[in-house]
């Protein structure tokens, strides 16, 4: 039996590989993500075509130069709660902390929340 972690932690490794269409297979259809901050991709984005429209933004932004790495989960039920550290060249340096929050439902992503450690770095890194 797959945990919800072990899920989470492929659908990492599907957003670094810009598959879209394997992307949209992870998210429910009426997911929610929202992005706290501020800068260029803050927001709440609802359902698919939104979320993979900001998604193909954030590739767009960083140039594929974007990385992540899982320092740790967190999971309770059907939420998982990751910490990451993050770095990006591309538009402008950023070298972050953050942690995501996600819900799952039915074997699918169903809301997220990301939080940077430096908002001021992350908005900066994406202006």
């Amino acid at each position: 039996m797959t945990t919800n972690s072990e899920f989470v932690r492929r659908a990492y490794a599907t957003f670094m590989s810009g598959d879209m269409k394997a992307i949209e297979g992870l998210l429910a259809d009426d997911i929610v993500w929202h992005t706290r901050g501020w800068g260029p991709l803050t927001g709440d984005y609802r359902g698919k075509a939104e979320v993979l429209e900001l998604i193909g933004r954030f590739f767009t932004l960083t140039e594929g130069q974007y990385r992540e790495e899982v320092e740790n989960f967190l999971e309770d039920g059907n939420r998982v709660v990751a910490v990451l550290s993050s770095r990006s060249e591309k538009p402008h340096l950023l070298e972050s902390k953050h942690v995501d929050i996600w819900d799952l439902r039915d074997g699918k992503l169903a809301e997220y929340w990301g939080i940077q450690a430096d908002q001021e770095a992350g908005a900066l890194a994406f202006s």
